[in-house]
């Protein structure tokens, strides 16, 4: 189900029938007012065995729209804040832009802004306590960067780098080294490293009697002259003509950079965020702290935490203090190897006492993390899509938590 929510003001003149009734006929016949359409129903069964009495199914503070040919609807609700709002809905099943922000203002004849009212609120909020990307955050903005560290998304990719990487650091290695470390053929080895996105070129001057590596080249012709000028002599085992070109690779950088400081997690969480909503930063330093990813999403601020290392005691507990700070409602602990028994207990404690809710979501592969990262958005969206459709506008308004935020806000 893809969804959009949008706000607008209204003025406090109007009656909230003729809004649904001005809705309904700028929409069309193509639109079914389900609300008013089973009140209708029910009254209609009602009298068929002479009951004609009081009924109210619909909500004058709610309307849902359908259109079942297209698959789509438009939810509209009143927020009683002070000034008036009205909260609009948008769901589909395909994705299509419908250009609904335009649609509405014609509709509306006034301003409509992308996002319900809370999510603005804290779209501000958030915005303010940003500040410079982290030295990661700049590397992940890097768009030529990121393109190469989503390569690190396939597992097999991954755990092949980080095998060369963990064996050989930043050296160049020859070709028969990575096929006896890796355990495959020449030929599969060999197109393994000739992807320039992976890997980097290059000719190495190696002595065949001790196995010294002298510079690594660009191309062989630099490498045949560097040859050329050395007389063909180790310096380390004092033999002439020992020395030989031997072609080598180096893994790129920014691959080293994704697995040395766990980029790649942190661009996958953040691609995966992304399909959900717009609102998403990767790196960003908020006083002095170093978030991860931080998100708002179905009007909450998510803070995730994520770990390609084990996450232990100090973790949790920094973790927690960056939420307060950031004021985040949602925790998600993101990690590739398990937690321990004794932070697993503490976490839940923080559940059930604390005003955030934290949950944690352990993968040792990339399509791991991205089923159970999605799955849990998706149990937060199905959530608030049901709360919208309840129609309890006035304890959406004027819960704890909205008090909260209107607190925060005006601080």
């Amino acid at each position: 189900m893809n969804f959009s929510v949008y706000h607008c003001e209204i003025e406090k003149k109007d009656i909230l029938k003729d809004i649904f009734q001005r809705i309904k006929k700028f929409l069309g016949n193509d639109f079914c007012p389900i609300f008013e359409v089973a009140e209708k129903l029910a009254k209609d069964k009602l009298r068929s065995i002479g009951l004609d009495v009081p009924l109210f199914l619909s909500n004058e503070e709610l309307e849902i729209f359908i259109n079942e040919k297209d698959k789509y609807a438009l939810g509209f609700r009143i927020v009683p804040t002070p000034s008036p709002l009205l909260d609009i809905i948008e769901f589909s099943v395909e994705k299509k832009d419908r250009k609904v922000q335009e649609l509405l203002e014609n509709l509306m004849g006034t301003k409509i802004k992308k996002g319900s009212f809370i999510e603005n609120i804290l779209l501000e909020r958030v915005q303010r306590r940003l500040g410079k990307l982290s030295p990661n955050g700049k590397k992940l903005a890097d768009t030529s960067i990121r393109n190469k560290i989503r390569r690190l998304y396939d597992d097999n990719i991954r755990s092949k780098i980080t095998k060369i990487i963990y064996t050989y650091g930043e050296n160049v290695v020859p070709l028969q080294a990575i096929k006896e470390s890796l355990k495959t053929r020449m030929n599969e080895t060999k197109r393994f490293c000739d992807d320039p996105e992976l890997f980097e070129k290059k000719y190495v001057i190696v002595c065949k009697e001790c196995g010294t590596s002298y510079l690594a080249f660009s191309t062989k012709e630099k490498a045949h002259n560097a040859l050329t000028d050395s007389n063909n002599y180790c310096t380390f085992c004092e033999k002439e003509n020992v020395l030989d070109i031997v072609e080598g690779y180096r893994v790129v950088e920014a691959l080293r950079l994704g697995i040395d400081q766990g980029l790649w997690l942190e661009s996958l969480v953040g691609d995966i965020i992304s399909e959900f909503t717009s609102h998403v930063w990767i790196g960003q330093i908020v006083d002095t702290n170093e978030l991860d990813v931080l998100s708002i999403f179905c009007d909450k601020v998510v803070l995730v935490e994520c770990k390609d290392t084990s996450f232990g005691q100090n973790d949790f507990y920094v973790t927690a203090m960056k939420a307060q700070d950031i004021q985040a409602d949602v925790v998600l602990i993101v990690v590739t190897r398990d937690i321990h028994p004794n932070v697993k207990r503490n976490i839940e404690r923080y559940k059930r006492e604390g005003e955030r809710s934290f949950e944690t979501i352990i993968g040792n592969s990339a399509e791991k993390i991205k089923e159970l990262l999605k799955t849990t958005l998706i149990t937060i969206q199905d959530k608030y899509i049901k709360e919208w459709l309840s129609g309890e506008s006035e304890r959406y308004v004027i819960s704890p938590r909205i008090s909260r935020i209107l607190r925060r806000f005006v601080r």
